[in-house]
């Protein structure tokens, strides 16, 4: 406090309690003084008995007045309480009553859950309340902002990156692209849009930009499902992608039939859950019209013993010590793939277009009794390669990593693979494009972290995951390299090194998940450049990249809005690579990601 201030303070303080003394001074006393001249003057007799009474009385009076008043201390914990009640009781009346809540979370990159549609099915089997618990947390006031710092924390957790896995055991029924043709021919018109000189992209007003509106026959909405039938293991999760036609002005709502399976809507899919061994029939609706899939959720051997799996939480599994993740195939999803693939080969067409899907943790899995449970992966590899086109470099990786199973291949509490793991992928994809791979051996290997409990008890919250400790080893690349990364809040930093702080544990790698990552290896060729469109599994593996490529440019499309076409068209790109888990590149969701980085709508053009 300036002490003019409290000067000013002490003045105010000091003026209140003379004014305060005054008052007692002028209160009582002068009232006695004064009635004491009143007598004189009115020669009055002081024994008069009314007159002494009075006196009494004003003398009892100052004595009251002079008295010292005992007050009672204030009990500070009854506001407090009263003040907490009141902020606990709005809040929570503004977030049931709020107007105008949010339907997409820009964080991640997602549609929230949409308010339930109340049934007698839906109140049985519990999904109304399931839903109606993920509406009111998915639209929590301030969650956005909360979102944003959990990611944050999670990055110095080394917790931070995408994860998704969806299973799908047992048997499948092979869908149909829909609209196929249709979704051909506006991707036709886009290129012609993109590729176009911009003097041609001007167009002149039609005759039906002109003419007066004339009245058309009314549209008839459409649903279709990826899927007519889907078999799960109990206790897992299931995706199933849908596409709509129409649906302006109309609610879409999803039931199950049956309490073995329950039903939620997340974006352009159904999200369905295997409760217990039986059968359901989902049904999706939108108006009147309606599509259905049914649903096998199967039994699931559990063992304490750990001979079997313990199936705990969306297509997650503990077994022998270790948690592993189930991916499933959609060839919906793998059709756009093979799309998006084709286009950036029609953007790019001096350039190698590869695609490089990464196994998740039950790929190294050798016991029938387990893998009988879950799709193969082996049979989800061969399926995509058989969908890409021959223009496409598809890079099957599966063989090398099973060859290699008894290996640290994969973290026993985080969903990634190690850079082992990463290295054989790498290994493989050096081969296909003609590169002779560094061996292991002359890289300088480390183990950064001894102690390391990664991703899969944020994830499921078990608390056995806690007893599985894990070693984050690298291997560092034999050429030197410098790095400069754009962070999500547009910051640059620059490194000398691609594997980083012995703190970051997978974080390690390229410093995380960023927008945008630019690499350059001044002892290689200048003109050998690869751009690398990756989720955080491509962390750990473009290192190796560096064996070989002068250029390399990383760009995660969850976070990146720089169109890669208007950046790159001119740059001499020698190839551009998708290096994704298979549960991202069976995702219809990381194929809109792809198609944004060239400026393509997806959901514009269905």
């Amino acid at each position: 406090m300036h002490s003019s201030d409290k000067n000013h303070k002490d003045n105010n303080i000091a003026g209140l309690s003379g004014d305060t003394e005054n008052k007692k001074s002028e209160s009582p006393n002068s009232e006695i003084n004064g009635l004491n001249i009143f007598l004189s003057e009115c020669d009055l007799d002081e024994d008069d008995e009314f007159i002494i009474h009075t006196i009494d009385n004003l003398k009892k009076k100052k004595a009251y007045y002079n008295k010292p008043v005992k007050r009672k201390a204030p009990r500070p914990e009854i506001p407090c309480l009263a003040l907490l009640a009141v902020i606990f009781f709005s809040a929570t009346a503004a977030n049931i009553f709020q107007p105008n809540r949010p339907t997409v979370s820009e964080q991640e990159k997602r549609t929230l859950t949409q308010f339930p549609e109340l049934s007698v099915s839906s109140v049985t089997n519990g999904s109304y309340f399931n839903q109606l618990s993920l509406f009111f947390s998915d639209t929590f006031i301030g969650r956005e902002k909360l979102v944003g710092i959990s990611r944050r924390m999670d990055k110095y957790l080394g917790l931070h990156g995408s994860f998704s896995v969806i299973s799908q055991g047992g048997a499948e029924t092979e869908p149909t692209d829909t609209n196929d043709d249709e979704l051909q021919k506006k991707l036709e018109e886009e290129l012609q849009k993109l590729t176009s000189p911009v003097t041609e992209r001007v167009t002149e007003p039609t005759a039906a930009d002109t003419d007066p509106v004339t009245e058309i026959n009314p549209k008839i909405p459409e649903i279709t499902l990826s899927q007519k039938e889907i078999k799960l293991p109990s206790g897992s999760t299931a995706s199933i992608a849908f596409t709509v036609k129409d649906a302006e002005g109309l609610e879409l709502t999803a039931e199950s039939d049956g309490d073995c399976a329950a039903v939620s809507i997340s974006g352009q899919n159904l999200i369905i859950s295997g409760a217990h061994e039986g059968t359901a029939k989902i049904t999706v609706k939108l108006g009147d019209v309606y599509d259905e899939c049914s649903v096998t959720v199967t039994a699931v051997k559990v063992s304490d013993n750990q001979e079997g799996a313990d199936f705990i939480s969306s297509g997650m599994f503990i077994y022998n010590g270790a948690v592993y993740t189930i991916s499933g195939y959609s060839s919906v999803s793998v059709g756009y793939l093979s799309r998006c693939a084709d286009y950036y080969k029609q953007l790019f067409p001096n350039t190698r277009i590869s695609v490089l899907p990464a196994p998740v943790s039950a790929a190294v899995i050798d016991d029938p009794e387990i893998t009988k449970n879950y799709t193969s992966q082996k049979s989800i590899f061969d399926n995509m390669q058989s969908r890409m086109s021959a223009d496409i470099n598809f890079i099957n990786i599966y063989d090398n990593i099973f060859a290699h199973r008894n290996d640290y291949l994969y973290f026993k509490s985080d969903h990634h693979w190690t850079q082992l793991g990463a290295y054989y992928a790498y290994e493989t994809f050096a081969r296909s494009v003609g590169f002779d791979p560094t061996p292991l051996g002359s890289m300088r290997f480390e183990v950064i972290n001894d102690s390391y409990n990664g991703s899969m008890y944020h994830f499921t919250g078990d608390e056995r995951v806690k007893e599985f400790i894990d070693k984050v080893e690298v291997h560092y690349p034999t050429k030197n390299a410098s790095m400069t990364v754009t962070d999500r809040d547009g910051n640059t930093h620059t490194y000398n090194e691609l594997i980083l702080s012995k703190t970051a544990n997978y974080q390690a790698f390229l410093a995380g998940d960023n927008p945008y990552t630019v690499i350059n290896v001044p002892d290689n060729p200048q003109d050998l450049s690869i751009l690398v469109l990756k989720d955080s599994f491509g962390n750990a593996f473009v290192p190796f990249l560096t064996e070989h490529y002068g250029n390399i440019i990383v760009v995660d499309p969850r976070y990146c809005d720089i169109n890669l076409y208007d950046q790159f068209k001119d740059y001499g790109l020698t190839d551009i690579l998708f290096v994704n888990n298979v549960q991202s590149q069976n995702s219809v969701q990381w194929s809109k990601y792809f198609f944004k980085c060239v400026g393509v709508d997806l959901d514009s053009l269905k």
